[in-house]
């Protein structure tokens, strides 16, 4: 089955995080729409609040009210057979631990969002 990504993020955009780690954030919310049956992912950022809001929206079939209840715990948030449920607990602590926070949002028409706030990179002083 293909997925196809789109990068929507405007390249003037920059976060205060650490690059691998932001990158295994994405990879890793991206994957998981794939994994559950998402034929779209978009990635879109934009500057809020003196933030930068970060979005991963899919066209796949959602989340159960289930999965969302334990859905950043350690070993009770995986939706499929086979996950371990440790994926987004990770990524909930990569978040918190940049200073930001990550939340789940219905998509309308189907499929899910994820919606990471980072702080923006400081401006240069002289």
């Amino acid at each position: 089955r293909v997925v196809e990504w789109e990068n929507a993020v405007p390249p003037e955009i920059e976060a205060e995080a650490d690059r691998d780690q932001l990158y295994r954030v994405l990879a890793n919310l991206g994957a998981n729409a794939a994994e559950a049956g998402a034929g779209k992912v978009r990635f879109t950022a934009e500057r809020s609040n003196g933030r930068v809001v970060i979005e991963v929206n899919d066209d796949g079939p959602g989340l159960s009210d289930a999965a969302r209840r334990s859905l950043f715990k350690p070993f009770g948030g995986s939706a499929r057979d086979g996950g371990t449920g440790l994926g987004l607990a990770i990524v909930e602590t990569i978040i918190k631990r940049h200073q930001g926070s990550i939340v789940v949002e219905d998509t309308p028409g189907g499929g899910a969002t994820f919606v990471v706030s980072l702080p923006l990179v400081p401006a240069a002083t002289s």
